[in-house]
């Protein structure tokens, strides 16, 4: 994947997105209608985004998007969600550690 191929913009939009769906599904019961309605307008404003004027909107350019968004600075990891005796349950991941 080569090195900033999406608008810091785009990647910051992103990073919100991740940001917003990690804080619903860690706290579902909760500011749930206030969460889904940010959670539309992101995806809405990243599916609109001039960007993909020149480049399509397919599943690999979303999915290249996210992986931009994730490694970039201030970006989150996904959330672990595990399956185990009939239940989902979703956890923070572990803190990233440092390379030298």
């Amino acid at each position: 994947m080569a090195q900033n191929r999406f608008p810091e913009h785009l990647i910051r939009l992103k990073q919100q997105q991740i940001r917003t769906f990690n804080r619903l599904a860690l706290r579902p019961a909760t500011g749930t209608a206030e969460l889904r309605s940010e959670l539309t307008r992101l995806f809405c404003l990243i599916g609109s985004h001039t960007h993909w004027q020149s480049e399509p909107l397919t599943g690999r350019a979303r999915s290249d998007l996210h992986h931009q968004a994730v490694t970039a600075p201030g970006g989150e990891p996904e959330l672990v969600v595990e399956y185990r005796d009939g239940k989902f349950t979703v956890r923070a991941p572990a803190p990233r550690r440092l390379t030298s």
